[in-house]
């Protein structure tokens, strides 16, 4: 699908999605399955780690150039898979829990709200800065920009355990 390419268009189409699932019919069902989609976030966040560490293991002992420039393409397209999938659960647990909020069919308290929009933002931060590492990877300035992606994934691992004590 040529038209899912570009970012823009993947967050459009992850947006839609989203949306048609919170706004569907509120019942025990969707509840649980909202619940379900944040916690599968904290697994599929763990993946990504996991991804991340595998990948550091694999250039450190493969040598075969031919593996490695395969590598090179298919860790990248697991770890922006993962991502969109995180995109997709973890604004169908926020949406649907914020319209819960504001038309209440449950109970939610303000501070969890307010923290589960913190992490929501903390999400965002690090999807913006993982967007840029591609960018940035053709002027040489990779460092700056893995730091930053860095940065903001412990910053968000700290507002996702803030948020799920509260």
């Amino acid at each position: 699908m040529p038209y899912f390419k570009l970012p823009y268009w993947k967050f459009s189409g992850s947006l839609i999605i989203i949306v048609a699932l919170v706004f569907g019919p509120i019942s025990q069902t969707t509840r649980v399955t909202a619940r379900h989609a944040g916690g599968f976030s904290c697994f599929l966040i763990a993946a990504l780690l996991i991804l991340s560490a595998f990948k550091a293991i694999f250039y450190e002992f493969v040598t075969d150039n031919n593996k490695r420039s395969k590598a090179q393409k298919f860790f990248p397209y697991c770890h922006q898979c993962l991502g969109w999938t995180l995109f997709i659960l973890i604004g169908y647990h926020s949406l649907f829990f914020l319209n819960l909020f504001l038309w209440p069919a449950a109970k939610i308290t303000v501070s969890l709200l307010i923290t589960g929009i913190l992490a929501t933002i903390g999400f965002i931060l690090v999807m913006v800065s993982g967007l840029d590492i591609n960018k940035v990877l053709e002027r040489k300035l990779f460092r700056s920009a893995y730091s930053r992606h860095l940065f903001t994934i412990v910053l968000l691992a700290f507002l996702i355990v803030l948020h799920i004590n509260i």
